[in-house]
């Protein structure tokens, strides 16, 4: 069913756009957050943007997973992706809340 095939797609664009989000957000804080230390301010960047780029690289993966189990009527793969995203955004804004209590 095509419906399914474009719901996966939908899915993927939106991994996508959340790696792009994550990315950009890396380029703000380096530009913008003049008031943290060099250090932690490439720390929290490279993080972001290293997290995005393998979002997008997972997505991918998940994408291609997902079509080939359907196209085969098999059953669909574990989600893999949530839980890394969803941890690593968590060590993200412990770490840029350490350094935001650091800087008071």
């Amino acid at each position: 069913d095509p419906r399914f095939t474009f719901a996966n797609e939908r899915t993927f664009l939106a991994w996508i756009r959340t790696a792009l989000a994550l990315m950009a957000a890396g380029l703000g804080v380096d530009a913008f957050a003049v008031d943290v230390p060099d250090w932690a301010r490439q720390s929290l960047a490279v993080l972001l943007i290293v997290l995005g780029g393998a979002l997008a690289g997972l997505a991918f993966r998940r994408w291609l997973q997902a079509e080939t189990a359907l196209r085969h009527g098999r059953s669909l793969p574990a989600n893999r992706i949530a839980p890394v995203l969803g941890y690593s955004l968590t060590v993200g804004a412990v770490l840029a809340l350490v350094l935001v209590f650091l800087e008071r």
